[in-house]
Formats: structure tokens, sequence, C-alpha cells
């Protein structure tokens, strides 16, 4: 490999990492183990660095750098809208614990922009939503891992589903959907009661389900964008919907894969909640986040109006 480069390219050889099965990373159904589980201890660097060390010429690598002008920059939190904008239009209240935290950064900045104010939660040790929220966004994760706590906080499935039937917009994607629907059921075969608010339950396979990137055109109106808009995101689950969806739910989304194939209906809608697998991206069409963001602040300021009238 070092004669190839040197032959064909001016790029400089500084070792070569073999394999090492004590860097093992352990992984599960979905890809790896989540950051916030800390599973890279002290035992793991140390053997990280002495590996490196064996493998690499640090001297050559810091006189490359070096040369190149590349200097170890001070890391600092980004700037978001919520820190530069002062009023919202919206509050919208964010799934976000070891449940649920599979999310685009990016769908956070686009809510901030359009005016949304954030609020994190945690389905799994909060008794109840943040009070002046007006919207519910509920992200992908591992609920099945945490299906027993879950559904042991009655206090925050009740608040949910007062929110829900106040009419709130509430938007769920994979876990989230999963935590919406009546139960769950993991491998094990053992169900677990979730929210009850979509009319199906779900279940857990042993074997990947769907993955890959998909476009969704919208067939009806949703408070996240109106009939005919259309959005990029992806699937990526090891979970089904066992129970039909019946009649009280409508499926609003068409999806078609990003290489073409059958359209699938999906997105299932009942009344002002809307659920699907798909991990939206919504700087694909920045009219879902607006969309989202307009809604709620309509029910705020609807509420506000009456809140004044009472007085």
């Amino acid at each position: 490999m070092k004669e190839a480069l040197a032959e064909e390219t001016t790029i400089p050889v500084l070792g070569g990492m073999q394999r090492n099965n004590k860097l093992h990373l352990e992984q599960r159904h979905l890809g790896l183990k989540s950051a916030t589980e800390e599973i890279i201890g002290e035992p793991y660097l140390k053997e990280l660095l002495e590996h490196t060390q064996k493998s690499l010429s640090n001297e050559s690598l810091l006189k490359y750098l070096q040369l190149k002008g590349l200097k170890r920059k001070e890391v600092k939190a980004p700037k978001t809208e919520s820190s530069e904008n002062g009023a919202k239009k919206a509050i919208i209240a964010v799934a976000f614990d070891d449940a649920f935290h599979f999310y685009y950064k990016a769908n956070f900045e686009a809510l901030e922009k359009a005016g949304a104010m954030l609020k994190f939660f945690s389905p799994l040790y909060d008794p109840a939503l943040p009070s002046d929220a007006t919207a519910l966004y509920i992200g992908g994760g591992y609920p099945e891992l945490f299906a027993n706590r879950l559904s042991q906080n009655a206090l925050m499935k009740q608040s949910i589903r007062q929110f829900a039937e106040k009419g709130y917009p509430v938007y769920a994607e994979c876990g989230g959907l999963i935590y919406l629907s009546r139960t769950v059921e993991n491998i094990s075969k053992q169900s677990f009661e979730m929210c009850g608010i979509l009319p199906f339950s779900c279940r857990m396979l042993h074997r990947r389900k769907i993955l890959g990137y998909v476009s969704v055109r919208l067939t009806d109106d949703t408070f996240l964008a109106t009939k005919g808009s259309s959005f990029r995101g992806h699937e990526f689950h090891y979970s089904e919907i066992v129970e039909g969806t019946d009649k009280e739910v409508t499926t609003v989304y068409e999806l078609e894969k990003r290489r073409g194939g059958d359209i699938r209906k999906e997105g299932y809608l009942s009344q002002n909640v809307l659920a699907s697998y798909v991990h939206a991206y919504f700087p694909s069409n920045h009219a879902i986040a607006e969309g989202f963001v307009r809604t709620a602040a309509e029910i705020r300021e609807q509420n506000e109006c009456q809140q004044s009238k009472q007085l």
C-alpha cells in the first residue's frame, strides 16, 4: 500500500491501523449503542491510545498537521435561533431521553427558524408535558427497551392523551409512533400498554423490517403541509403494526423509495395526530417546519384570546 501510494499520489503514509478485537463497539438493532450510555470507558480509551501509538508515527502526523496549518480550534456550542430571537410564535414540546433521541438536528433548527421555542421533556421520568406547550414532537429511539418504564409512567401517558384530546397537533416518528399506539410487544412476547392514542398495536421483530431513504407525497392536508406537498426522509425499524388500521385513522402519505419502485400508503392521521415510521428531514421542504409552527402558533393565540376573555 505504501509503495502504491508513493507511485500514484503525493499523500504521505503516516502508519496503518491493524484490526484489534479489543476495540469492538457493542451493537444492537438499529445500530450502535447511543452515546448517552457511555460504553467507551477508561479501559477502552487506554487500549485505543496504546494501539494508536504502535500503529502511527505521531511525530510525522503532528508535523504534517502543522505544515498544513491545521490547529486545534476551541469547540463552541452552535448558536440557535431561540438564543437570537425574542418572542417565539409557538412552543413545541419535544420528547428527549434514553427512550427517544433519534432526531435530525436540522429539524430542530428549522423549527426554531420558523419561530418555535423547543421545550424538551422526558416521557420516562416527567409526570406531564410542559404546561405552556401547544404542539408535541416525539421522535424515534428505543421505546421497546424502556417499554415497562414508559408503561408505568401513567401520569405522562394521561398528560399526552389529554393534550391530544384538546386538539393540539401531535407529530410522532417511528419510536414515537410505537409510544402512541395501544400496546407494544417485545421480542420475548411481553406486551406493554402505551398511550393508546393510535388505534393499533406494534410488535418487535427479530429481523429488520425496512431500511432506506424515501420520498413522501402528502395525499391530504395535514398540519405539516398541504395536499400534494412532498419531502424526503428515511425508514429504519425492527417493528411493525399488527392490529389493522381501522376507520379511525387515515393514511396520508405515499412513499416511494429513493431509486423508485412500488408506492406504499403510510402516514397515519387520526384527527390532530400524525404518526409515521418515516423520519422526515424538514429542510427538504421548509413548508413542513413552517406549517407545524404555524398551527401551534394559531392554537397558542386562540388560548390567549380565550384567557383574556375570561379575565
